[in-house]
């Protein structure tokens, strides 16, 4: 991804729902120009949930990187997860404990921009939608992160919603689009 000045891009796919031995592996790398906005999101279920026993955190391996760095080669940071169940189990405190669906939003965007959205961000535990999510500042400058973990997927999409949200209406003005009524 190569966004120039003043630009804004929303990368936004579908979740990821790995089945049992499945091996996702995606890297993205992103160059964003100082007064441009990247929003990328995603979203890993445990596995096929309500497929049957032993399908949830079956899966070898998931493995994902987004390296950012300046037009003029400066790095900012690279965020890298990896997840292999098999290898090392997620559902320790720490990783995953009793959680099933986990959602990363990385926000590469000016600086007063972060700050602003960062002070609106209410971090901790909902438990009216059995949700824990909070953000924290990128290295460099570079943005935030915000990470969500739940136990069932539409709540964390809530959650992730409320965020671009605020993103949106924080570096454009506008809200989020409505929601399809299917997706």
């Amino acid at each position: 991804l190569i966004l120039a000045d003043d630009s804004y891009l929303e990368l936004l796919p579908g979740p990821v729902i790995p089945h049992r031995h499945s091996r996702f592996i995606t890297h993205t790398r992103a160059t964003v120009a100082g007064s441009a906005t990247l929003l990328t999101v995603e979203l890993l279920q445990p596995g096929r949930k309500h497929h049957g026993p032993g399908e949830l955190f079956e899966f070898d391996l998931y493995s994902s990187t987004l390296t950012a760095d300046r037009p003029d080669g400066t790095p900012l940071f690279t965020e890298k997860l990896i997840a292999e169940p098999w290898r090392h189990p997620v559902r320790q405190a720490g990783v995953m404990g009793k959680f099933d669906v986990f959602a990363n939003v990385t926000l590469i965007t000016p600086r007063r921009h972060a700050d602003q959205i960062f002070e609106q961000v209410v971090p901790g535990a909902d438990a009216s939608t059995d949700c824990v999510a909070g953000a924290s500042r990128l290295p460099n400058e570079a943005g935030l992160v915000y990470k969500v973990l739940g136990m069932e997927t539409e709540p964390v999409k809530a959650k992730v919603r409320a965020f671009w949200d605020l993103a949106r209406r924080q570096v454009l003005g506008a809200p989020v689009p409505a929601a399809r009524p299917w997706g």
